[in-house]
This record gives structure tokens, sequence and C-alpha cells, in this order.
């Protein structure tokens, strides 16, 4: 399994389920749609408007890692690939779309884990991070 193979099938699966758990991908949505949105907006890497940037909170993924787990016939076989989850809030408590996160991940077997609290004041948010890891096999 390649790094960008099982990168690019972690994206897909983790964009698939937190479409699933009810969150809005930010890049399916035209300037309008974003405006009146009301539910929790995610983005890959950072937020790509300003009016996205202006909601009360939204998430935004990166991956960070795809670490080499299991081997066959001198080939990586299976990947632990590791994804930061960064929601960014005006509330300064954890709120139900992070469990509701959570809860969609752990379902699928994904792990979840909380990594550090901070305030961005470029934005005047919350700013919750935490891990998520899944393992990705080669088909062959």
């Amino acid at each position: 399994m390649k790094v960008i193979e099982a990168i690019n099938a972690t994206t897909t699966e983790l964009e698939t389920i937190l479409s699933e758990a009810g969150l809005i991908n930010g890049l399916e949505l035209t300037s309008d749609e974003l405006t009146s949105e009301k539910g929790l907006i995610f983005w890959p890497a950072q937020v790509t408007s300003k009016a996205g940037s202006e909601k009360e909170q939204y998430m935004t993924y990166t991956p960070t890692a795809a670490d080499p787990r299991d081997y066959g016939d001198g080939l990586v076989k299976v990947r632990t690939v590791t994804v930061l989850l960064e929601l960014f809030s005006r509330n300064r408590s954890l709120t139900t779309e992070a469990a509701t996160v959570e809860n969609a991940l752990t379902a699928k077997r994904w792990g979840f884990e909380f990594v550090s609290f901070d305030y961005d004041p470029g934005n005047q948010m919350y700013v919750f991070t935490f891990e998520t890891k899944t393992e990705v096999a080669d088909d062959e």
C-alpha cells in the first residue's frame, strides 16, 4: 500500500463518515448555501472562504501520517493513517457535534482521542484538536 493511496482512501472514507453523521462538506456548497447552512461544516486542511470562517463553528481535517504496520513480500500491506480533526467554535465548551463525530468514527472502529484545547485570537475561536486513526490495507 503506497502512502498516497492510503491517504486518499482514508480521506474519502472520513468524508463519508462525517457526511453520514450529518456534517456538511464545505467544498460541496455554493456561496449562498454556505451562508445559510446551520449545520456543522467540514473542510480538508482549512476553511476556503470568508463566509465559512464566520460560522459559529466548523471543523477541518488534516492527514498527518501514514505509517507502515504490516509487510508482505517486502511491500507495505497495511498502513495506520493518522488524521487531526480541529473543531473551531465560538463556544468554549465542547458541543454535541464533537460527540457526534466521536460516535460516528468509533462506530467504524476508528480511534478518537483528545489532543489539545486552544484559543485562536485571529479567528476569535476556541480550537479543540482531536486525533483519529484507521488502518488501510492493500487489496491485493
